[in-house]
Protein backbone atom coordinates (compact mmCIF):
# COMPACT_ATOMS: atom_id res chain seq x y z
CA UNK A 1 0.00 0.00 0.00
CA UNK A 2 1.31 3.27 -1.30
CA UNK A 3 1.71 6.72 0.96
CA UNK A 4 -1.61 8.65 -0.59
CA UNK A 5 -3.67 4.90 0.15
CA UNK A 6 -2.21 4.87 3.50
CA UNK A 7 -3.33 8.83 4.17
CA UNK A 8 -6.79 8.07 2.65
CA UNK A 9 -7.47 5.16 4.78
CA UNK A 10 -6.55 7.05 7.94
CA UNK A 11 -8.72 10.00 6.34
CA UNK A 12 -11.77 7.85 5.92
CA UNK A 13 -11.51 6.32 9.58
CA UNK A 14 -11.20 9.91 10.87
CA UNK A 15 -14.59 10.94 12.87
CA UNK A 16 -16.63 13.46 11.52
CA UNK A 17 -16.71 14.83 7.83
CA UNK A 18 -13.31 16.07 5.93
CA UNK A 19 -12.91 17.87 2.96
CA UNK A 20 -10.50 19.92 0.91
CA UNK A 21 -11.43 22.24 -1.65
CA UNK A 22 -8.69 24.04 -4.71
CA UNK A 23 -8.90 27.79 -5.02
CA UNK A 24 -11.91 27.82 -7.33
CA UNK A 25 -13.43 26.38 -4.35
CA UNK A 26 -14.15 23.15 -6.29
CA UNK A 27 -13.88 20.15 -3.97
CA UNK A 28 -10.61 18.07 -4.32
CA UNK A 29 -11.57 15.36 -2.00
CA UNK A 30 -13.38 13.85 1.26
CA UNK A 31 -13.45 11.15 3.41
CA UNK A 32 -15.99 9.01 3.30
CA UNK A 33 -18.52 9.91 5.79
CA UNK A 34 -18.80 13.88 3.44
CA UNK A 35 -19.12 11.21 0.58
CA UNK A 36 -22.23 9.44 2.30
CA UNK A 37 -24.19 12.46 3.33
CA UNK A 38 -23.71 13.88 -0.53
CA UNK A 39 -25.51 10.68 -1.78
CA UNK A 40 -22.62 9.99 -4.25
CA UNK A 41 -21.35 6.59 -4.96
CA UNK A 42 -17.99 7.52 -5.20
CA UNK A 43 -14.96 10.37 -5.07
CA UNK A 44 -15.12 10.45 -8.73
CA UNK A 45 -18.10 12.01 -8.75
CA UNK A 46 -17.68 14.16 -5.81
CA UNK A 47 -14.32 15.30 -7.19
CA UNK A 48 -14.34 18.88 -9.12
CA UNK A 49 -18.18 19.51 -7.77
CA UNK A 50 -19.10 23.24 -6.05
CA UNK A 51 -21.36 23.34 -3.00
CA UNK A 52 -24.08 24.89 -5.07
CA UNK A 53 -24.17 21.05 -6.95
CA UNK A 54 -24.46 19.68 -3.32
CA UNK A 55 -27.84 18.81 -1.63
CA UNK A 56 -26.65 21.70 0.78
CA UNK A 57 -26.43 24.62 -1.81
CA UNK A 58 -29.35 26.38 -0.19
CA UNK A 59 -26.27 27.13 2.19
CA UNK A 60 -23.41 27.49 -1.13
CA UNK A 61 -22.77 31.29 -0.42
CA UNK A 62 -22.55 31.01 3.60
CA UNK A 63 -19.79 28.66 3.13
CA UNK A 64 -18.47 30.39 0.31
CA UNK A 65 -17.72 33.67 1.96
CA UNK A 66 -16.47 31.44 5.17
CA UNK A 67 -13.83 29.69 2.33
CA UNK A 68 -12.63 33.22 0.65
CA UNK A 69 -11.84 34.40 4.35
CA UNK A 70 -9.55 30.90 4.87
CA UNK A 71 -8.11 31.78 1.11
CA UNK A 72 -6.83 35.26 2.67
CA UNK A 73 -5.02 33.36 5.43
CA UNK A 74 -7.78 33.20 8.29
CA UNK A 75 -9.30 30.11 10.24
CA UNK A 76 -12.66 30.06 10.33
CA UNK A 77 -14.55 28.28 13.41
CA UNK A 78 -18.72 28.38 12.85
CA UNK A 79 -21.71 26.74 13.72
CA UNK A 80 -24.16 26.20 11.05
CA UNK A 81 -26.23 24.09 9.19
CA UNK A 82 -25.73 20.86 7.14
CA UNK A 83 -28.08 19.16 4.36
CA UNK A 84 -27.73 15.69 3.16
CA UNK A 85 -28.98 13.81 0.41
CA UNK A 86 -31.70 12.94 2.61
CA UNK A 87 -32.85 16.03 3.39
CA UNK A 88 -31.96 16.35 6.76
CA UNK A 89 -30.88 19.27 7.96
CA UNK A 90 -28.08 19.48 10.90
CA UNK A 91 -26.38 21.87 13.36
CA UNK A 92 -22.46 21.11 12.62
CA UNK A 93 -19.44 22.86 14.05
CA UNK A 94 -17.17 23.47 11.42
CA UNK A 95 -13.54 24.20 11.75
CA UNK A 96 -11.54 25.57 8.15
CA UNK A 97 -7.92 26.06 7.88
CA UNK A 98 -5.98 27.05 4.80
CA UNK A 99 -4.82 24.24 2.51
CA UNK A 100 -1.01 24.62 1.70
CA UNK A 101 1.87 23.45 -0.52
CA UNK A 102 5.11 24.57 -0.15
CA UNK A 103 3.71 27.51 2.65
CA UNK A 104 1.46 28.84 -0.44
CA UNK A 105 -2.24 28.71 0.29
CA UNK A 106 -3.73 26.32 -2.70
CA UNK A 107 -7.36 25.74 -1.13
CA UNK A 108 -9.31 24.97 1.71
CA UNK A 109 -9.54 22.00 4.31
CA UNK A 110 -12.30 22.01 6.49
CA UNK A 111 -13.33 19.24 9.45
CA UNK A 112 -16.76 19.10 10.35
CA UNK A 113 -18.73 17.51 13.70
CA UNK A 114 -22.49 17.50 14.61
CA UNK A 115 -23.88 18.80 17.10
CA UNK A 116 -27.71 17.75 16.59
CA UNK A 117 -29.96 16.66 14.37
CA UNK A 118 -32.89 18.93 13.80
CA UNK A 119 -36.28 17.58 13.29
CA UNK A 120 -38.78 20.26 13.76
CA UNK A 121 -40.06 18.93 17.25
CA UNK A 122 -36.25 19.07 18.78
CA UNK A 123 -32.84 18.25 18.47
CA UNK A 124 -31.60 14.81 18.40
CA UNK A 125 -28.48 15.22 20.36
CA UNK A 126 -25.26 13.95 19.48
CA UNK A 127 -22.66 12.28 21.69
CA UNK A 128 -19.51 14.63 20.21
CA UNK A 129 -18.75 17.69 22.77
CA UNK A 130 -16.78 20.57 21.53
CA UNK A 131 -14.68 23.23 23.50
CA UNK A 132 -15.55 26.47 22.53
CA UNK A 133 -13.66 29.73 23.77
CA UNK A 134 -15.97 32.52 25.37
CA UNK A 135 -15.92 34.72 22.34
CA UNK A 136 -17.44 32.15 20.22
CA UNK A 137 -19.60 31.00 22.85
CA UNK A 138 -21.43 34.83 23.12
CA UNK A 139 -21.53 34.83 18.98
CA UNK A 140 -23.19 31.15 18.59
CA UNK A 141 -24.97 31.36 21.79
CA UNK A 142 -27.73 34.33 22.66
CA UNK A 143 -25.18 36.41 23.62
CA UNK A 144 -24.16 34.61 26.63
CA UNK A 145 -21.46 36.20 28.89
CA UNK A 146 -18.94 33.97 29.92
CA UNK A 147 -20.04 33.45 33.32
CA UNK A 148 -23.69 33.16 32.06
CA UNK A 149 -22.10 29.83 29.38
CA UNK A 150 -20.70 28.33 32.36
CA UNK A 151 -23.75 28.71 34.92
CA UNK A 152 -26.10 26.95 31.68
CA UNK A 153 -23.26 24.54 31.15
CA UNK A 154 -24.15 23.08 35.21
CA UNK A 155 -27.51 23.89 35.14
CA UNK A 156 -27.99 21.43 31.74
CA UNK A 157 -26.43 18.78 33.77
CA UNK A 158 -29.07 18.88 37.46
CA UNK A 159 -26.73 21.02 39.46
CA UNK A 160 -28.17 23.91 41.94
CA UNK A 161 -27.70 27.08 42.05
CA UNK A 162 -25.67 26.59 45.42
CA UNK A 163 -23.81 23.90 43.73
CA UNK A 164 -22.91 25.87 40.67
CA UNK A 165 -22.19 28.74 43.26
CA UNK A 166 -19.50 26.51 44.58
CA UNK A 167 -17.91 25.66 41.33
CA UNK A 168 -17.71 29.11 40.39
CA UNK A 169 -16.50 30.60 43.54
CA UNK A 170 -19.44 33.03 43.07
CA UNK A 171 -22.76 33.88 45.48
CA UNK A 172 -26.30 31.76 45.01
CA UNK A 173 -27.84 35.23 44.38
CA UNK A 174 -25.12 35.59 41.41
CA UNK A 175 -26.15 32.68 39.84
CA UNK A 176 -29.93 33.54 40.25
CA UNK A 177 -29.41 36.78 38.65
CA UNK A 178 -27.13 34.60 35.41
CA UNK A 179 -30.69 32.27 35.53
CA UNK A 180 -32.77 35.12 34.98
CA UNK A 181 -30.32 36.93 32.56
CA UNK A 182 -30.44 34.03 30.13
CA UNK A 183 -34.33 33.12 30.63
CA UNK A 184 -34.80 36.80 29.25
CA UNK A 185 -32.25 36.03 26.05
CA UNK A 186 -33.81 32.93 25.09
CA UNK A 187 -37.19 34.46 25.83
CA UNK A 188 -38.25 31.60 28.36
CA UNK A 189 -39.93 31.98 31.48
CA UNK A 190 -38.90 28.93 33.78
CA UNK A 191 -35.38 26.87 34.45
CA UNK A 192 -36.68 24.09 32.77
CA UNK A 193 -37.59 26.10 29.68
CA UNK A 194 -34.17 27.66 29.50
CA UNK A 195 -32.73 24.05 29.61
CA UNK A 196 -35.05 22.89 26.81
CA UNK A 197 -34.60 25.85 24.82
CA UNK A 198 -30.81 25.46 25.09
CA UNK A 199 -30.63 21.64 24.52
CA UNK A 200 -32.79 22.15 21.16
CA UNK A 201 -29.91 24.77 20.01
CA UNK A 202 -27.20 21.80 20.66
CA UNK A 203 -25.33 23.70 24.17
CA UNK A 204 -25.80 20.20 25.22
CA UNK A 205 -22.57 19.22 23.67
CA UNK A 206 -20.79 22.34 24.23
CA UNK A 207 -18.12 22.27 26.64
CA UNK A 208 -17.58 26.50 27.58
CA UNK A 209 -13.85 28.03 28.17
CA UNK A 210 -12.96 27.37 31.74
CA UNK A 211 -14.81 24.50 32.39
CA UNK A 212 -12.84 21.48 34.00
CA UNK A 213 -15.11 19.07 35.87
CA UNK A 214 -18.44 18.43 36.89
Amino acid sequence: MNNEAIQQQVINNTPGLIFWKDKSLRYLGCNENFLSISGLVNSAEFVKREDFDMPWRIYAEEYRSDDNLVLEGQQVERIEYLKDHQNIVTKVFVKKKPLLHKNKIIGVVGYTQYLAILTGKSDVLLSNQIHLNKDSVKKYYANLSHRESQCLFYSIRGLSCQAIANKLNLSERTIETYLINMKNKFNVNSKSELITAAINHGFNNIIPEGIESL
